[in-house]
């Protein structure tokens, strides 16, 4: 019987031991099942997109492993099988953090740096985010690689003004605890 208690002992700190070499590679706590089940099918962001995805994969990336049912799949409104991730990001998965948030003369600024190590090739590691107050109505958020120059889209031609609205429809919203952004109309508090 102790000869059993051992080897399940070994067993299981051998278990431990992968699992958390495999989770240090990219410095992620496992999700607990409340961030996972907060994840709705149709919100899920694929953790794993390239081939192979399994669940020993998808936990050492520190994200959720839940295959949906059949049931679940299906979308009654479109008559069709979904494809939902298998493997996603569970709610507060924190691989940039907010930094040096600021007012400028022509709106906001602040740096997203990443956190933790990431299993995509050649990925950013600083995001730069400038908010540009144009007009009452309008607003410019460019996010960019400050450290690389990249191809960007052309912008529709429109008038140029120098930025730095004071008197404007839209409040821009970024919170150092949390990632992202959000624009908020004054009159309604509506989430733009």
């Amino acid at each position: 019987m102790a000869l059993f208690r051992d080897v399940v002992v070994l067993w299981l700190v051998a278990l431990l031991f992968e699992s958390v070499a495999g989770l240090s590679k990219f410095g992620v706590d496992p999700p607990t099942t409340a961030q996972c089940t907060a994840v709705t099918n149709i919100l899920r962001f694929d953790c794993y997109p390239e081939d192979g995805a399994t669940e020993e994969l998808c936990n050492n990336r520190g994200c959720c492993w839940l295959p949906p049912t059949t049931a679940e799949r299906k979308d009654p409104s479109l008559g069709v099988i979904l494809d939902i991730p298998y493997c996603y990001y569970p709610t507060g998965y924190g691989s940039y953090e907010l930094s040096d948030l600021s007012d400028t003369s022509a709106g906001k600024s602040a740096t997203l740096k990443r956190t933790v190590a990431s299993y995509i090739p050649n990925d950013i590691n600083t995001i730069q985010i400038d908010a540009k107050f144009e007009s009452q109505t309008r607003l410019h958020v460019r996010l960019y690689d400050p450290a690389n120059q990249r191809w960007e889209p052309p912008l529709p031609q429109l008038p140029q003004v120098a930025g730095g609205e004071t008197n404007t429809d839209y409040e821009f919203v970024m919170e150092e605890s949390k990632i992202g952004f959000q624009v908020v109309r004054k009159s309604t508090k509506e989430v733009l």
